[in-house]
This record gives C-alpha cells, structure tokens and sequence, in this order.
C-alpha cells in the first residue's frame, strides 16, 4: 500500500467515524429531546398549555427523519457500488450511475445534517422560551 493510499484510507476512516457519531447523537437528540420533555410533567404541562407542543413534535420528528432518509440513501448507493465493482453490467445501469454520483456528493449528506441541526435548534429553542417565560411568570 502506497503512502497515498494509506493516507486516504486514514482520511475515510475518521470521515466514517465521524459520520456516524453525527448521525448517532442527531437521532438520539432527536427522539430523546421529546421523550425528556414529555416525561417530566411539569414541563409537559407547560408546553401543553402553550399550544406549541405539536409543532415542536413534529419538528423534531422531521429532523429525525432527514437523517433516516439520508442514511437509507447511502446505504442504497453503498450497496449498488459494492456489487457493482465486479459486474460491469450492474455497472451500466442508471441506479449504479447514480450512486457513484451521489457517493462524491459531500454536500447533499451535509444539507441534510445542518437541515436537521436548525430543526432540532428551532425546537429546542421554542422549549426555552416556553419554559423561561412560564417560570418568569409570563
């Protein structure tokens, strides 16, 4: 293995590392945000009473789905790469074409994760309010 070599291999290892703890801690923000909210009910009462607290659901379970949706999205592009290295017939399809397409497109893995931060961000956001002016007496 050439020194290139091993450097990109060092490079897509931490990329991959780093992937996937983003992914890891988007989702469990995502879902684990609403459950802690909801399980202590003074809180829950207070958003309740806000009239927020289906917004604020559903933008956390939108962000949560971006991130099932991208990660479903390359593992289907992963998956037509690797059983299409050998086979040059798989290789001429278009699902093929376009994953190799997608698997150089840095940018569409990285809308969807800043997509699903400013989600949770807005959600969380309206929380703080919510509870910061309930405790202000507003």
């Amino acid at each position: 293995m050439s020194k290139s070599d091993k450097k990109a291999t060092g490079y897509f290892e931490g990329y991959a590392s780093f992937a996937g703890v983003l992914r890891t801690w988007l989702i469990a923000y995502g879902i684990g945000g609403p459950v802690l909210f909801v399980t202590h009910s003074e809180v829950a009462k207070q958003l309740s009473a806000s009239g927020q607290s289906r917004h604020i659901a559903i933008l956390f379970l939108i962000g949560v789905l971006l991130q099932v949706i991208v990660a479903l999205l390359y593992k289907g592009a992963m998956w037509y790469l690797y059983f299409g290295e050998e086979d040059h017939e798989i290789q001429k399809t278009k699902r093929y074409k376009f994953s190799d397409w997608l698997s150089g497109e840095f940018w569409i893995e990285l809308l969807f994760d800043l997509a699903s931060i400013a989600l949770f961000s807005w959600a969380t956001v309206r929380i703080l309010n919510i509870l910061t002016l309930a405790s202000n007496g507003g």
